[in-house]
């Protein structure tokens, strides 16, 4: 139970510091939060994509249509992080 916690508070602090730097910083700040924020989006979007083939190669059509959407809205998330889309 102790270990979750961790590993919540950890994935926490990786989604929203970045995403405060790039909200409320400017110069490398922001640079370096837009880096580490698509990073960690990155790794969520590959992992959206392969249980979505996944679930698309398990008949389970329902389940693979929602993390393909998912996984869209995952790559608007990053595009609005390097455009400058208010978040």
């Amino acid at each position: 139970m102790r270990a979750w916690a961790i590993a919540g508070t950890i994935l926490l602090f990786l989604i929203a510091l970045p995403a405060l730097a790039v909200v409320l910083a400017s110069g490398w700040v922001r640079l370096a939060g837009q880096v580490i924020l698509s990073i960690v989006l990155s790794v969520i979007l590959a992992v959206f994509v392969f249980f979505a083939y996944v679930c698309m190669r398990a008949q389970a059509r329902k389940w693979g249509t929602a993390l393909v959407l998912a996984a869209m809205a995952i790559l608007f998330l990053i595009y609005a992080t390097w455009a400058g889309l208010p978040l």
